[in-house]
């Protein structure tokens, strides 16, 4: 539930809303090239994962 000044974000992979509270304490989120991107689930995290990879090798 969320608390007073809690923020909504968005899933950069669903598009789903989530508490950015909930995300950064269970490590939902990933910093690339100076921006935060967060997530609703791990599952919606390794996709992103994998595709920065692919698209990214060197990183």
């Amino acid at each position: 539930m969320a608390g007073p000044g809690d923020e909504l974000v968005t899933c950069t992979v669903r598009g789903t809303s989530t508490l950015k509270s909930t995300a950064e304490a269970a490590g939902l989120f990933r910093d690339v090239e100076g921006q935060r991107f967060y997530f609703c689930c791990r599952r919606c995290q390794d996709l992103f994962d994998a595709e920065h990879l692919a698209s990214n090798p060197a990183a």
